[in-house]
Order: structure tokens, then C-alpha cells, then sequence
């Protein structure tokens, strides 16, 4: 398993990846998989928002697919676990 503290390394590694890169289809790519770091370190707004912006600048990357798994996770209700 990863640490958090290797995860947080790795993001503000493609991060300034992100920054210095000009083409979209590959800032779409490192957008994406920033998010998919940022998702397992428990950010979800920052993941989706990654899935959102990559989705856009590269939309055969799966970050469109992605952000409807978030979305649909995020929206889950289970009546039991509010109602005791």
C-alpha cells in the first residue's frame, strides 16, 4: 500500500507537470491521473473536478466515465444507515 505522504509527492509532482505542458491531449492525461491520486487520497471535489477538466482536454482518456462513477458514488443513499 502507498502513503499518503508518497501520494501528496506524486501529486505535486504532475502538478508541475501539469503547469509546464502545452499540449492538450497530454495535460488531459496527467490532469486525469492527478485525479485518480487525488480520489485515492480520500479528495474527492479535487478528483472530480480533475475528471471534469481532463474530460474536456481529452475526452477518450476515461476521465468522462470516471466522473460518472464519482458522481454515482457520491450520490449513493442507503436508507438503514440514516434512519436507526
Amino acid at each position: 500500500m502507498t502513503s499518503p505522504e508518497s501520494l501528496n509527492k506524486e501529486i505535486e509532482g504532475l502538478s508541475r507537470e501539469i503547469a509546464a505542458e502545452a499540449d492538450a491531449s497530454v495535460l488531459g492525461e496527467l490532469i486525469f491521473r492527478r485525479g485518480r491520486l487525488r480520489w485515492k487520497i480520500q479528495d474527492r471535489s479535487g478528483a472530480m473536478s480533475d475528471y471534469a477538466a481532463a474530460a474536456e482536454l481529452a475526452p477518450g482518456c476515461g476521465a468522462a466515465e470516471a466522473l460518472a462513477q464519482a458522481r454515482e458514488i457520491m450520490a449513493f443513499y442507503h436508507r438503514d444507515l440514516y434512519n436507526p
